[in-house]
């Protein structure tokens, strides 16, 4: 998501999404702090005043990287054993 911004005074931009590990903010470029916001946790992002564009994106964390590199040896096991099994007659 990507929002231009023209402020004032410091502000904290709000987007319509739940804050969750993984996602990114970048303010004119550079990386920026993300907090959930209250009451209801959507992605906070404060800026300072003057002409901003400001992007979230959703990344990959080191525990979704572990995770999925978990799922796919726990596949290769699984195939491996069924070829293991087809195989041997099993």
């Amino acid at each position: 998501m990507r929002a231009r911004v023209r402020a004032d005074s410091p502000v904290r931009l709000r987007f319509s999404t739940y804050f969750f590990p993984g996602w990114r903010a970048e303010v004119d470029g550079r990386p920026a702090e993300i907090a959930p916001d209250p009451p209801n946790g959507l992605i906070g992002v404060d800026l300072p005043p003057g002409e901003h564009d400001v992007q979230i994106r959703f990344g990959t964390t080191a525990v979704r990287r572990v995770a999925a590199a978990l799922s796919l040896v726990g596949a290769a096991l699984v195939v491996g054993l069924w070829v293991y099994g087809r195989h041997k007659g099993v």
